[in-house]
């Protein structure tokens, strides 16, 4: 069982408006964490505060018939655990956007992640997610509208992902994707919207695998190299009513396929369901989703095949209360419950946890 609790306060946020759309945002937030262990009966309890720092610097500009826009952010939190972690993150975007005539524009957008992250091998046995990597993406593609109504985008990427910590299981991979998005409005007006939106997504990885580094869990250290196929469908379903209450239902399913020899392949569903109302300057928002994902492991030692299942259940919980333009209240909520077969049948655990966030934010517009 893990209990998470958590406590932010946002001091500052700063906007710098110009004739050039420039802005610089600013955030400092204090926390604490409270978690509770429990593996094979034997329960440990751990405190840890925690303080984090962000800063966004952003940049747009339009022309006559494109568009150019920027930004390079940063984050950098300590935790204080039995021993401390520290983990830093800088990113750059960039996006470029041309019309191309008859409702038909191109677009590109670049991406550079820069992760580095420290913490002792003490806690390496509870998987703290502070390995560090650098990552960048590209993507272009089209987006046209055939009607008013109707908005399609497609687009290919490239990423590439490169593990710095010796202790990673991998060492990097690398990513082609392709997508097909697809929005259709079937009403708008004052009482009612609704919409409808698609997304299909098929990519590859190739992982290269460490089989040099102190990544101690790998039972495949004889393969140097992994090649997965994913195909991900997306569908959603929004409706609006006096712009004050909406419901959206959503379903999600995905397939992972083991290119190489058919090993660790699986299959993911992910029904969701969200309802959200605004009563004055009250927001509420929440969110039920329930998700099954069936594995597919296949040992080239016996030649057998076993399967991991994993279910989880979450509903997550928002509400927020604006005092003016300047000043905004929010309350965060997360539950989830995680049911999860370990290659037995009769070897599963439960792994409920709840997660609470607030946060006070300030604005100040010049």
């Amino acid at each position: 069982m893990r209990y998470f609790l958590f406590l932010g306060l946002l001091f500052h946020f700063i906007e710098l408006g110009g004739q050039n759309n420039l802005s610089l945002n600013l955030q400092t937030s204090a926390g604490f964490e409270h978690n509770v262990f429990n593996r094979s009966g034997d329960a440990e309890l751990r405190n840890s505060p925690f303080i984090q720092n962000k800063f966004k610097l952003s940049w747009k500009r339009k022309f006559n018939d494109s568009s150019f826009s920027t930004y390079v952010k940063g984050r950098h939190e300590v935790f204080h655990l039995i021993n401390t972690a520290n983990l830093r993150n800088l990113s750059l975007y960039s996006s470029y956007r041309k019309n191309l005539g008859r409702k038909v524009y191109f677009f590109i957008k670049a991406t550079v992640w820069l992760n580095d992250s420290n913490r002792t091998m003490e806690d390496a046995e509870f998987n703290l997610t502070t390995t560090s990597y650098n990552k960048w993406n590209t993507r272009f593609g089209l987006t046209t509208r055939v009607i008013k109504q109707h908005k399609t985008s497609v687009s290919m990427y490239v990423a590439d992902k490169n593990y710095t910590s010796e202790e990673a299981r991998f060492h990097k991979y690398r990513e082609l994707g392709f997508k097909l998005q697809n929005r259709l409005k079937l009403r708008k007006n004052k009482t009612l919207s609704q919409y409808l939106n698609s997304e299909f997504r098929i990519y590859q990885r190739r992982y290269q695998e460490n089989i040099t580094g102190n990544y101690k869990g790998s039972d495949t250290a004889d393969m140097d190299a992994r090649i997965f196929r994913f195909m991900e469908l997306r569908l959603s379903y929004h409706v609006k009513i006096k712009r004050r209450f909406g419901l959206s239902p959503s379903f999600l399913f995905r397939k992972r396929t083991d290119v190489i020899e058919n090993r660790f392949s699986y299959t993911h569903w992910e029904p969701r369901m969200e309802f959200s109302g605004m009563i004055g300057k009250l927001e509420l928002s929440l969110r039920l989703s329930q998700g099954w994902r069936t594995f597919n492991n296949i040992f080239s030692e016996t030649q057998t095949t076993r399967q991991l299942q994993l279910e989880y259940l979450k509903l997550n919980c928002l509400i927020s209360y604006q005092i003016n333009n300047s000043i905004e209240i929010k309350l965060n909520g997360h539950w989830q419950q995680r049911k999860r077969n370990v290659f037995d049948p009769s070897s599963s655990f439960y792994m409920p946890f709840i997660n609470w966030n607030g946060t006070i934010g300030v604005c100040y517009i010049f």
